[in-house]
């Protein structure tokens, strides 16, 4: 499912500052003019017809233009869509909160229910869509690989034709965004990043009080802290995916710490236990097994009915996507799934995840069903020219540990020879070495094979002002789907300067095995 506008709105970037209006008028005024006299990049305007029907609170819409290349000042220039949401019958603290609110590349949703962030925060609430993603403009999706979909399910991973028609379908996604002048280059991280100070300086904000991200756009908070000392002063991170952790070796050692999770969990759960005794032991098994001998059947999609085929890299893909992705749902399957997979049967929960799955998403992408309008491209470029320069095959190696899945799905992971296509090399960077006094809340999930806890911890013992809860039972995207997290969050923002209360998740989900 997609991320619900509420559970964005929920988990929204938090930046604080005074003064905030917002009458009707207001909403078609432009930004005034900045210091030096000229027309400020901000304009407010009038939303949208689809996102004025979902609201009744009080609320604007606006657009940030940016450089896209900030060296080149003959390079077009990028309109970024920014919304701002007031608090429904509070009265809304000094100041004011944008948003980090998807992992990269992931579509922006704005809608009605961001009012309910608003409120819990008691602030007004501004988010931004950043630059490659919808519905800022340009998008750097790339429907020529969407339109591969419909064969993906029923091909084994390691389908040489399909990956060659992929790496084709990026090739060519490439050169048209750089026909129209969009040059995939330069939409990294650093100047996502760079794209914040410019919505700060443009709301006349001195000092952010207060952000928040989801997923992998954690990279765009750590390289705004890093690019602009003393902007930030507080941060909570949901589910955080850290700048020194690349998606490959990260991708071996979460999913292996998560099943290590699932397997002491099924074990110390009576049912589970009683039905699905030596789990680990059957999970060896399903991954030998269907290397040997891939699954077959149908799955339902939006194509309908389609064939699916599931040999071991899809099936360990599909396994970390269920530990990572879109809530704790997917994970109360699992042991049935493994112990089917085993049996050489194919699981009809199975079926339809992998029925549903766009091309090379589960495994490497927390969030993949109904993501039309993915930007790819986005996810790419960071990939590419952030992280690729940063691999250690060494490392990676012995991540993968010899296993043929995991040699297949991250050591020749088809994102290695996608780069080549599209062609965005970077150099090597090293993590931010300090946090200039930004303080940070880590909530990773307790099963989330893309943000392990034990990595959040690493982190507060590294820096100073840094804490993490861990959100029990829950994968990706801790505070969008219980209470439990977001009580936390919500009290460590009255107080960003001690460490959670751990005591306030009262009523944590509980974990149901299927």
């Amino acid at each position: 499912m997609t991320r619900p506008a509420s559970v964005m709105a929920a988990i929204s970037v938090a930046l604080l500052l005074t003064g905030c209006t917002g009458d009707a008028a207001e909403r078609t005024a432009p930004t005034p003019n900045d210091a030096r006299g000229t027309q400020s990049p901000l304009r407010w305007h009038d939303c949208p017809a689809e996102i004025e029907a979902s609201f009744l609170s009080r609320h604007r819409c606006g657009t940030l233009v940016v450089p896209q290349d900030r060296s080149d000042a003959t390079a077009q220039s990028l309109d970024l869509a920014v919304m701002q949401v007031w608090p429904v019958g509070v009265e809304p603290r000094e100041g004011m909160m944008t948003g980090f609110a998807t992992n990269l590349g992931d579509p922006r949703v704005f809608g009605g229910n961001m009012a309910a962030g608003a409120t819990r925060l008691g602030s007004v609430v501004t988010e931004l869509a950043f630059r490659g993603t919808s519905p800022s403009s340009p998008s750097l999706a790339c429907p020529e690989v969407e339109a591969l979909a419909v064969r993906a399910p029923g091909l084994p991973d390691d389908d040489h034709g399909f990956r060659r028609d992929f790496l084709r379908a990026l090739s060519e996604c490439a050169v048209r965004l750089r026909a129209n002048d969009v040059e995939p280059a330069n939409f990294t991280t650093a100047a996502a990043a760079a794209d914040l100070e410019d919505l700060r300086v443009a709301m006349g904000v001195q000092t952010w009080r207060g952000a928040g991200s989801y997923g992998t756009q954690s990279r765009v908070l750590y390289r705004y802290v890093d690019d602009f000392p003393g902007r930030l002063e507080t941060a909570w991170l949901d589910s955080p995916w850290f700048p020194e952790t690349d998606d490959l070796t990260g991708g071996a050692l979460g999913t292996r710490s998560a099943l290590t999770e699932l397997f002491a969990a099924c074990a110390a759960d009576d049912r589970c236990a009683a039905r699905y005794p030596q789990l680990e032991q059957v999970w060896d098994r399903a991954l030998v097994g269907t290397g040997g001998r891939p699954l077959t059947g149908r799955g339902e999609s939006g194509y309908g009915r389609v064939r699916v085929v599931v040999d071991d890299a899809k099936l360990l893909r599909f396994v970390r996507y269920s530990l990572g992705g879109e809530g704790p749902t997917n994970l109360s399957w699992l042991p049935r799934v493994i112990t089917n997979a085993a049996a050489g049967h194919l699981d009809p929960h199975l079926a339809d995840l992998v029925a549903s799955d766009p091309p090379f998403c589960a495994g490497y992408r927390p969030q993949c069903r109904n993501m039309q309008g993915f930007a790819l491209g986005v996810y790419l470029t960071s990939w590419c020219s952030e992280q690729l320069p940063t691999l250690d095959e060494g490392v990676l190696r012995d991540a993968v540990a010899g296993q043929p899945a995991y040699e297949q799905v991250f050591e020749r992971s088809p994102y290695l020879e996608a780069c080549k296509a599209w062609d965005t090399p970077g150099q090597r960077e090293a993590p931010p070495a300090s946090l200039h006094g930004t303080a940070l809340l880590l909530i990773p999930g307790q099963f989330d094979s893309f943000s392990r806890p034990e990595w959040s911890q690493a982190q507060a013992g590294k820096h100073e002002r840094v804490w993490t809860f861990t959100a029990p039972n829950n994968t990706h995207n801790t505070l969008g789907y219980d209470e439990c997290a977001l009580s936390v969050r919500n009290a460590w923002t009255q107080s960003p300067r001690a460490a959670p209360d751990p005591t306030l998740c009262t009523t944590p989900p509980t974990l149901i095995f299927r």
